[in-house]
């Protein structure tokens, strides 16, 4: 079964119009575009035959219009008719598919003294002196975004309020 869909703003404008079989228009991979959070935003029409889900998606798109052509409300950036379903890949399409990936991965290569430089980083720690400075500026930053007597809880014990400082 082909079916086109269509994405629907709160205002229940549309926002995107696709085609798909099984799952396509319910989820986010594979979409330029976020789904809605609900399906309550979808409107799905099936259609007997890939041709007509085609020439449905392409009507939809040319009536709504497309929003980076300045001509209507949809995300498309198409207009609607292309793709294939249930394409089959050659061993050899596979083969150079899985070569170009893994080409594409970065090696980071790092010198001795590099790596040694960073592991002598990660054993640092910080001074009394430091950690006290850590705890006042996280006292300022919290008593300016959630007032000066702001309340500092444990669990169900009270600690102290940021006024006093006493933690």
């Amino acid at each position: 079964m082909f079916y086109t869909y269509l994405w629907l703003r709160y205002d229940g404008t549309p926002y995107y119009v696709g085609k798909g079989q099984r799952d396509r228009g319910l989820v986010k991979a594979r979409h330029r575009v976020d789904r809605p959070h609900s399906k309550r935003f979808i409107l799905i029409q099936e259609h007997p035959c890939e041709a007509d889900a085609f020439a449905a998606e392409m009507f939809l798109i040319a009536y709504y219009g497309r929003a980076d052509l300045g001509k209507g409300c949809l995300r498309n950036l198409s207009d609607g008719g292309e793709g294939e379903s249930g394409r089959v890949f050659t061993e050899q399409h596979k083969a150079n598919i899985r070569a170009s990936a893994l080409n594409r991965k970065v090696k980071v290569v790092q010198s001795e003294e590099t790596r040694e430089k960073h592991r002598k980083q990660k054993r640092l720690k910080h001074t009394d002196e430091a950690k006290q400075k850590i705890r006042e500026a996280t006292a300022k930053r919290m008593a300016a975004k959630y007032g000066e007597n702001r309340v500092r809880w444990k669990g169900k014990k009270k600690l102290s309020t940021l006024a006093n400082e006493e933690f």
